[in-house]
């Protein structure tokens, strides 16, 4: 058996109190013997009785042991299916919005088609939320990308640099950007989702806006008033 404890619960203290010392000595041994190689149980009277007791105990404790083991491997593996899934559901998600996909129609395939690749962070995506109608919106090459949870990055687009710049005018949006991404590298598993990553950029900016405004309120009040000179009246 190769196991390091045999149970000996408590509550047959005063159950083997009729035990001599001797008889109680005999009945350890026995047990922690049987327990740790399975040597067989040599005993008689009482002393076999206890230890008959003891065992089956033990073998309701394995029991459970394993039950618990084998319930705890389940979840683990349900856990490891679900974020699996979810991670893969995650990058179908961003490459189909990123235009990364071809999309294959049966009976309607396009000859000699062309598959953008994207190898520059800057480099413009095409926008597929206007229905594929309108221009597609060009990525800032002054403004870093912001890497995202699936291992892509957020590249930040002209229009949404400008619509930030007017938003925050106390704020460096460029400068701001730069240790968004430097923060999102260094803290990898805080990063955000495609969906969530333009809510934590306009935080980041609110709060570096409301900091300047702050900021010069209290320099303000800090300005001494000027001295009353008698002469400019």
């Amino acid at each position: 058996m190769g196991r390091e404890y045999v149970p000996l619960p408590l509550e047959y203290l005063e159950e083997m109190a009729p035990l001599t010392d001797e008889d109680f000595g005999k009945l350890v041994r026995a047990l922690l013997l049987y327990g740790r190689d399975g040597t067989p149980v040599d005993l008689d009277g009482d002393c076999r009785f206890y230890c008959t007791r003891v065992m089956n105990k033990d073998r309701h404790y394995a029991e459970r042991a394993a039950e618990e083991e084998e319930r705890r491997e389940r979840l683990s593996r349900r856990n490891s299916r679900n974020a699996r899934a979810r991670y893969r559901t995650d990058d179908e998600a961003a490459t189909e919005s990123d235009g990364m996909r071809p999309q294959a129609m049966a009976g309607n395939t396009i000859p000699n088609q062309t598959i953008p690749i994207q190898t520059n962070p800057y480099q413009s995506k095409p926008n597929q939320s206007n229905g594929g109608g309108a221009e597609p919106e060009e990525a800032s090459a002054a403004a870093p990308a912001i890497p995202l949870a699936d291992g892509s990055e957020y590249c930040v687009k002209v229009k949404e640099l400008a619509e930030w710049k007017k938003a925050y005018p106390a704020v460096n949006v460029e400068q701001e950007l730069g240790e968004m991404r430097a923060w999102c590298l260094s803290n990898p598993t805080l990063r955000k989702t495609k969906k969530g990553v333009r809510r934590f950029i306009n935080t980041w900016l609110s709060k570096e806006q409301d900091k300047r405004h702050t900021g010069q309120a209290v320099k303000e009040q800090a300005k001494p008033e000027r001295a009353f000179v008698p002469s400019e009246l």
